[in-house]
């Protein structure tokens, strides 16, 4: 089937009856955190990145549902490579650099928000993500003033794509869900959203979107 590429940044979301932007943020606000990023978190836990990357992303689930904290989960995660520093780690540094990762704002996304917000849109992110990382990432930022709503899947303790993230979403915005358009750069995130009456929009990339 033909996607429907287009241009985020010139979508006509008047003409779409949309009145409310809900974003993802890693990977469609921020950058997601890079293989040089992950190479100094391995070396830091005396690991090579290879045996490193696989249990740092199949545990990453548990951290951002909230089920362990960072701590616990990156524990997991050195244990699970067979790193001898799972027992004298500084987790506090660790938990800096991973946070780190993934702090570098997209600012033509950024501008995009501004101009939204200034025109009367509401905005909102939905993140899989936990709260100790958003304090830093979002609510410490320019994000929490632009973005009436955050929700945090550390917070409700549920994970995108799971339906009940949405819900809890749409429940704070107190709107009509095809009002909503829902940006993911995970396209079993944004189909997931439909589920609930959410207008869903695929990022791939730059400056396109493909709408589902």
């Amino acid at each position: 089937m033909r996607e429907n590429l287009v241009d985020l940044y010139t979508l006509d979301l008047e003409a779409m009856g949309i009145d409310t932007v809900a974003l993802d943020y890693g990977g469609v606000i921020a950058d997601m955190i890079e293989e040089s990023s992950m190479a100094i978190l391995a070396e830091t836990c005396s690991v090579e990145p290879g045996s490193f990357v696989r249990p740092y992303w199949d545990l990453r689930p548990s951290y951002d549902s909230g089920k362990h904290d960072f701590a616990s989960y990156m524990r997991l995660v050195l244990e699970s490579c067979g790193s001898p520093a799972a027992d004298t780690a500084d987790y506090r540094r660790l938990f800096s650099l991973d946070t780190s990762g993934y702090s570098h704002l997209r600012e033509p996304m950024l501008k995009w928000m501004r101009r939204l917000k200034a025109g009367g849109i509401t905005l909102m992110i939905i993140s899989n993500i936990a709260y100790e990382a958003a304090e830093i990432l979002i609510e410490g930022t320019v994000l929490a003033q632009l973005c009436t709503h955050r929700v945090y899947s550390g917070q409700v303790g549920i994970n995108k794509p799971d339906p009940g993230i949405y819900l809890h979403a749409l429940n704070l915005l107190g709107g009509e869900a095809g009002s909503v358009l829902f940006i993911d750069d995970r396209r079993e995130n944004a189909e997931a959203s439909m589920k609930v009456g959410f207008r869903s929009a695929h990022f791939i990339g730059d400056t396109t979107v493909s709408l589902l």
